[in-house]
């Protein structure tokens, strides 16, 4: 057998020309294959789920035309151009789907206008925002606005969670 061979391969060899050996033998050779095997499969496949779910919440989020990432590049306010979360803030990226009110509502309307947004940058510690404001709830909700000129709601408080979840929709990337 060639220096080349693979642990399993080599026990299988060991066990095909085991039939002098009594079945118990057999038996046991089998069990570490299998269990070698099983092994390395299994860690193969862990590996993999691993890279999809890196994949998953760490790069690139598509907004209008331009691909950011909060871990990447600092996002400011589409209005005053306040900086609202810095690149390499700590936030991992969710495909929540959320009803969030217009920034702009039409005043001859007597409800609230909202439209759906989806994907928003899941933050835990609000003190990773640089200049965020928190409203007062409304129905129940804690909205996320430009500190500095109010402008939003830039995302939204998840009551049960109490993650901060920022809409990039609502920002710009800052040229650096």
């Amino acid at each position: 057998m060639s220096s080349g061979s693979t642990p399993a391969l080599s026990a299988f060899s060991a066990v095909s020309t085991a039939n002098l050996q009594p079945e118990a033998v057999c038996l046991a050779k089998l069990d570490k294959i299998y269990l070698d095997l099983l092994h390395a499969t299994t860690s193969q496949i862990k590996q993999k789920d691993e890279l999809i779910e890196s994949f998953k919440q760490s790069d690139f989020v598509q907004s209008g035309n331009s691909l950011h990432s909060a871990r990447y590049e600092t996002l400011i306010c589409e209005i005053c151009s306040s900086i609202v979360i810095r690149k390499g803030a700590d936030s991992t990226w969710t495909e929540t789907q959320f009803e969030l009110p217009l920034p702009r509502q039409n005043k001859n309307v007597d409800h609230t206008q909202k439209e759906s947004v989806s994907g928003f940058w899941s933050i835990i510690d609000m003190y990773t925002f640089e200049n965020v404001g928190f409203t007062h709830a409304v129905d129940g909700i804690k909205y996320l606005t430009c500190a500095d000129c109010e402008f939003g709601p830039i995302g939204y408080v998840d009551s049960s969670t109490k993650l901060c979840l920022l809409a990039p929709v609502r920002l710009k990337v800052k040229e650096e």
